[in-house]
């Protein structure tokens, strides 16, 4: 189970961050249920005092003493510790308070069975000492001090029975049996109460680690904002869009460059530069659409618009170019944009896919396909929108494929801002 393993012979995880948060998580749990169950169990312990009063004498007394002198104090020290300590000093006290409650109750018990009831040993007394065992064994439930609990009280009964020589053996030998037995029973019990929640807490971590694992693949494949809904709107997710630029970068002379190489190093030379185009493509926020063979795509705009998303598109392109020009062991890009409306939605059954369909996205691809290696090549509606903030070269008309003539422009460079004189 990896970090879930647990120590030998012990109950704690190998990793100390897992057993950190496993601790942290069952504290936090505990003084929540304290905090509720606390109060009307005080209120249940107040109010049997009736039931001591009236019962026969001198039984009705020594129970009123072991309720009023041991369990107020003890109940006063876990109630302060639960609702008036923070979290974390909750967590470094809570199993010193509870095991001062039964302490303390355990002592007021055998005393009171030693000095006031003599040798013999009622059977309720017997009873109290097993539910305060297992009381007490739940609440301290690492197995050492499980173990050193139920010996000290085992120990101590027998003190008290060994110390009356005219109690006969055999009540000596049948409340140590009780007391040993229930003792060991309550050690085993919570023993493997505390290995299945353990078990059920790594098994929910593990679960919850391989959701993160999902929803990281997820959005490695899926826009964020696409990955969020793809989890809440099962039906199939189009959105349109006004105004979105669409980036095509393709590698020059590819093919032909890759007819010589070898499967691994064509694979390794486009996983480093497209990696090179995933890190400029997310510093200026734009989303990556997808790769078809050597050729990149990316949109700004979508899935969330933004008002410069030619702008962004257009910074995204020169980044390109100067990461071309600056040398790619030779390789250079012909990168193509444009700008208008476009369809964007999640596609597929099997292997989810979120692309961009219209009349945009063909244009910018033409415009990648039609253009200058090195160079960034968009229509007149980008120009328009870069006007004054970006320099052109006005490339003139072109026949492009399935368009027609087309005004093309060369991007340039981001003009500079204007310089205000005092």
């Amino acid at each position: 189970m990896g970090s879930f393993a647990r120590r030998r012979r012990s109950l704690r995880f190998v990793d100390d961050a897992v057993e950190a948060s496993y601790q942290a998580q069952r504290v936090a749990g505990a003084q929540r249920r304290l905090r509720a169950a606390l109060p009307p169990l005080l209120g249940a312990w107040v109010v049997s005092m009736w039931f001591d009063f009236s019962a026969p004498q001198p039984m009705g007394t020594h129970n009123a003493i072991i309720r009023f002198a041991a369990g107020l104090p003890a109940f006063a020290v876990v109630m302060g510790v639960t609702w008036l300590a923070s979290p974390a000093a909750f967590a470094r006290h809570w199993h010193r308070a509870l095991a001062f409650t039964y302490a303390a109750l355990l002592a007021a018990t055998v005393g009171l069975t030693w000095v006031a009831v003599g040798p013999f040993v009622p059977h309720a007394y017997i009873g109290f000492l097993l539910v305060l065992l297992l009381g007490g064994s739940l609440a301290l439930i690492e197995a050492p001090a499980l173990i050193g609990v139920a010996l000290v009280a085992c120990v101590a009964e027998l003190i008290v029975l060994v110390l009356h020589p005219e109690t006969t053996s055999f009540d000596i030998s049948g409340y140590a049996n009780w007391i040993v037995i229930g003792a060991l029973a309550v050690v085993v019990f919570t023993v493997q109460l505390e290995a299945f929640q353990r078990r059920l807490f790594a098994q929910q971590h593990e679960l919850e680690q391989e959701r993160t694992r999902g929803e990281a693949l997820l959005r490695n494949v899926m826009p964020a904002p696409i990955a969020t809904r793809l989890k809440h709107e099962p039906d199939a997710i189009a959105d349109h869009y006004d105004g979105v630029t669409v980036v095509f970068a393709d590698i020059a002379g590819f093919t032909g460059i890759a007819a010589r190489m070898s499967p691994a190093e064509l694979v390794g030379r486009l996983d480093d530069i497209f990696s090179q185009l995933d890190d400029i493509v997310h510093r200026h926020g734009l989303e990556k659409i997808k790769t078809i063979g050597d050729q990149y795509m990316a949109v700004a705009g979508a899935p969330t618009p933004r008002p410069d998303h030619a702008a962004a598109a257009a910074r995204v392109a020169l980044e390109i170019a100067r990461m071309s020009a600056s040398g790619l062991g030779g390789l250079t890009f012909r990168i193509g944009i444009a700008s208008g409306p476009a369809i964007a939605g999640v596609i597929g059954k099997v292997r989810f896919s979120y692309d961009l369909w219209g009349d945009t996205v063909n244009l910018a691809s033409r415009m990648e396909s039609h253009g200058v290696p090195g160079r960034v090549q968009c229509d007149d509606r980008t120009h328009d929108l870069l006007a004054g903030a970006f320099r052109f070269e006005d490339r003139g008309v072109i026949d492009v494929k399935g368009k027609g003539a087309v005004h093309t422009y060369f991007l340039v460079e981001e003009a500079p801002p204007p310089v205000v004189k005092a």
